[in-house]
């Protein structure tokens, strides 16, 4: 599956978010770039998160928060673990997924290489 800019650009703000905390100068991207694919989650109650191990009471927080600003409401985190996924976590909310996974990432990567 082909990511289109906005997703690309969803994700490397999103990692960066949760990396290195620089809420300022990341959250305004990752909610430009959201936006147009938000709409259609506004109306969802659940968001899975499917992660690579346990995530910590503050990664859960800060997605919490983050879903709530781009969706403008509160939504329940319905937590998974898939250690397939080797690093990195997938966010799932109706039709709309996002992928940070290790395991897409080189997937996506071996696609490349063999075309």
């Amino acid at each position: 599956m082909k990511m289109s800019s906005d997703a690309r650009g969803f994700i490397e703000g999103i990692t960066e978010y949760i990396q290195k905390g620089e809420k300022q100068s990341v959250l305004p991207k990752v909610q430009e770039l959201l936006g147009k694919v938000a709409t259609q989650a506004q109306k969802e109650t659940v968001a899975k998160v499917t992660s690579s191990a346990p995530l910590t009471m503050e990664e859960e927080k800060m997605i919490h928060q983050l879903l709530y600003q781009l969706i403008r409401h509160s939504v329940t985190l319905e937590k998974n673990i898939d250690k397939t996924l080797i690093a990195g976590i997938q966010i799932a909310i109706g039709d709309w997924v996002v992928d940070t996974s290790l395991k897409s990432q080189l997937e996506q990567m071996g696609k490349e290489i063999s075309q």
